[in-house]
Formats: structure tokens, C-alpha cells, sequence
């Protein structure tokens, strides 16, 4: 008998230790709220960070960064052409990006044919923002240059004159004048960064 008692106290605790109902915990609820156990098998469960394209809300977004990148000085001969992007070639006059040759009357000038520019005159490059190139309107024509002491034509390119150019892709590019006969260009490229 003491057996008995024993073993109805023992499984009686056993019960009551490992019992599933805990009167503090919340019940589910019925209907189309509650998960069928296949589908949380289907479904591994994602956090914010695992989502693509979901990024932590209490995270600030890291900042992106910019500045003009001198990628190369070329030196471009009279009547040739030159293409702004690498391996910055010196091609015919009418086959690069602009080109060194007559204005159509007495001077020379930088031409363009594959892309739009601006002349921004002389300013320092790294004032240079592409927020403000996006309010610019980018057309195809020429910059020309008038030796000094010239009655007949404005020099528009003397040295340290920077010309924006915008691609078919939008990108920009800008090239300073460094020196006129022979035509030598610093070209710089655009160049985002991320800041950590």
C-alpha cells in the first residue's frame, strides 16, 4: 500500500511538473490567425537584417561620399580627336568623344560629338557638385579659343577653364584646361564613395 501511495504522489508531481498548461501564458487563437505547424516548416523564420532590401529601421543609413577624381592628363594634338573614358585614346577628329580643331573661322576650339557640355569657366573642380551639374542643360557645340590681344573673338577657354560633360549614361566628366598650344586636359571622372 505504501507502494501504492508513493507511486500516485510520484506520478501525480511528474504530472504537474510537466505539465503543457501554464495559466499565465497566453492561448492561441483560433481561426485564420494561427499558423498550421507545416507552414512554419516551409517558412524559416527571417529578421529584419536577413531581408533584402528591408533595412534596419533604427539604423541611420551610412552616408555616401564624393569628390573629382583626376583619372589622367592627356596632351591632345591639333585636328585629333580625343574619348573622355579609359584607355583615353587619341583617335580622328570626328571620332572621339570632343575633338581639337578649327572653330570654323580663324581659331581653334574643343569640339564635342558624343556627348553634351557646359563651359563652367574657371572654378575650382572640387566646388564642383553633381547636384548642381543636374541643373545645367548639356549641349552639343564647341569651346573656342582666341590667342591674347585678339580684337575679333572672346578667348572661352583660357587656361584653368573647367568644361563639364555629361554621357549618354548620364555620368559626368569634367576637363580642365592646362595649357592651349599644345592642347593639354586634366580629366576627371566622378567618383562615389561610402563613408564608414
Amino acid at each position: 500500500m505504501k507502494n501504492l501511495f508513493v507511486s500516485a504522489a510520484f506520478i501525480l508531481f511528474s504530472l504537474s511538473m510537466f505539465s503543457c498548461e501554464n495559466s499565465n501564458e497566453p492561448l492561441p487563437y483560433s481561426g485564420s490567425g494561427t499558423k498550421n505547424a507545416v507552414d512554419y516548416q516551409s517558412t524559416p523564420a527571417t529578421t529584419n537584417a536577413m531581408q533584402v532590401g528591408n533595412p534596419i529601421t533604427n539604423k541611420a543609413p551610412l552616408p555616401n561620399g564624393f569628390e573629382w577624381k583626376m583619372m589622367k592628363t592627356v596632351t591632345v594634338p591639333l585636328n585629333k580627336g580625343l574619348n573622355l573614358s579609359s584607355p583615353f585614346s587619341i583617335v580622328n577628329e570626328d571620332a572621339g568623344d570632343i575633338s581639337w580643331g578649327s572653330d570654323g573661322g580663324c581659331y581653334q576650339a574643343i569640339k564635342c560629338w558624343k556627348v553634351g557640355q557646359v563651359n563652367l569657366k574657371i572654378v575650382d573642380v572640387k566646388t564642383v557638385s553633381p547636384d548642381y551639374l543636374k541643373t545645367l542643360t548639356f549641349v552639343k557645340g564647341q569651346v573656342s579659343h582666341a590667342p591674347a590681344g585678339s580684337y575679333s573673338w572672346t578667348d572661352y577657354m583660357p587656361v584653368g577653364t573647367v568644361i563639364a560633360y555629361k554621357t549618354s549614361l548620364g555620368k559626368y566628366q569634367l576637363v580642365v584646361v592646362k595649357h592651349v598650344f599644345p592642347l593639354i586636359l586634366d580629366i576627371y571622372h566622378e567618383d562615389f564613395y561610402r563613408i564608414y
